[in-house]
């Protein structure tokens, strides 16, 4: 999504401009295809794309048990993608237990492309 301040974002969820990681760059410097089609060289982009904030949080729980997944049952999804993508805890976890889920997420995402 175009953003006024002509920077392209991965979303257009509410929190997408407090997070940094969801901007792809400016359109006037490079091609909004290229911007676009970038972001599908991220794998996390590829998991939030394929099965979403939630899943991805529940993937986590598993090593940091302080994460009852059921807490977040009803919290919307844009915002468990910012607590995601703002804690650096969760994303150390991501970071050390990716290569668990890459081949399913990325098999997932080829199915639906």
């Amino acid at each position: 999504m175009r953003q006024p301040c002509n920077r392209m974002k991965a979303c257009c969820g509410i929190t997408s401009n407090m997070i940094e990681y969801l901007d792809l760059g400016n359109p006037e410097k490079y091609s909004i295809r290229h911007l676009y089609n970038n972001q599908f060289r991220d794998f996390l982009k590829i998991w939030l794309h394929t099965e979403g904030a939630h899943k991805i949080l529940e993937f986590v729980s598993q090593y940091e048990k302080r994460i009852n997944i059921e807490d977040y049952a009803h919290v919307h999804h844009c915002l468990v993608c910012a607590i995601i993508l703002k804690n650096k805890e969760i994303m150390s976890i991501l970071k050390q237990h990716y290569d668990e889920i890459y081949s399913n997420v990325i098999l997932k995402y080829h199915m639906i492309k």
